[in-house]
């Protein structure tokens, strides 16, 4: 995951370092164990996030990068179910164009 901004880091702890993984995951209990939410994995929030973006139309190369997979056929092996919905969103886009 980028963490940085040009030179800056956008997360930071008090002394300037940048986060690693595990403040990232101990935020999250954190913020769980403050509210109602219900009790996911980290790894369900991840998929989550990626389902949500493909599922929106964001490109697979971004979400591969964004998940920070090495290519984009990680990304379409690990949520194969988003191409038909995306598929049937195309289908109708094109019928339309036609109607």
């Amino acid at each position: 995951m980028d963490t940085m901004v040009g030179d800056r880091f956008v997360c930071t702890l008090a002394d300037g370092r940048p986060w690693t993984a595990k403040h990232v995951y101990l935020g999250v209990l954190r913020v769980k164990a403050e509210s109602a939410l219900p009790d996911v994995r980290f790894d369900d929030l991840r998929h989550a996030y990626a389902t949500h973006l493909l599922r929106g139309g964001a490109l697979v190369r971004v979400v591969q990068r964004r998940l920070g997979r090495a290519n984009p056929s990680i990304t379409l092996g690990r949520y194969p179910h988003v191409t038909p919905v995306q598929q049937e969103d195309v289908a109708g886009r094109v019928a339309s164009l036609y109607s």
